[in-house]
């Protein structure tokens, strides 16, 4: 009951920042340690959400190249609960959230939809040798998603 409390909040704060690109209406300049807290989440760049939900069957077709039970195996259901509806299995939407973000993030630093799709696509040393797509398919896409964190925190994209 609280995991999935705590993943719907998580959806909820990711739905506030994409629609409008902050948690705060401040005006101030964000200190270092809130950029790295609130940067977590991009701008939806690729137009990955739709109404603030994943567009999950983009997600994992047009970006991952997964097929159903790819997906299935990712997040951990069964391959006939693979649905993107709005009956869509909670384990399914919640990882799905987390691929979008990951695409984005991604995203912000290549800032080309073609190149992004090829680095999950590739073979990665700093992954141990394995493609993003591939750590995803595996179930690790937390473990993924805290790999291009602290990547862009260390080598922020530029501005441009």
């Amino acid at each position: 009951m609280a995991g999935a409390l705590q993943s719907r909040l998580g959806i909820c704060v990711a739905k506030v920042w994409l629609i409008y690109g902050s948690l705060s209406t401040s005006v101030a300049m964000p200190s270092t340690a809130t950029q790295r807290l609130f940067d977590t989440v991009p701008k939806d760049q690729f137009h990955l959400f739709k109404g603030g939900m994943p567009d999950a069957k983009q997600v994992t077709q047009k970006y991952l190249h997964f097929k159903k039970e790819d997906v299935a195996a990712a997040a951990n259901v069964p391959i006939g609960s693979v649905r993107y509806d709005d009956r869509m299995p909670e384990a399914l939407l919640a990882r799905a959230t987390e691929w979008a973000i990951a695409i984005n993030l991604v995203g912000s630093f290549f800032k080309d939809q073609k190149r992004t799709i090829i680095w999950f696509q590739t073979s990665n040393p700093s992954l141990g040798n394995i493609s993003p797509k591939e750590m995803i398919r595996r179930g690790r896409s937390q473990k993924l998603l805290s790999f291009i964190q602290t990547a862009l925190s260390e080598n922020p994209p530029s501005k441009a």
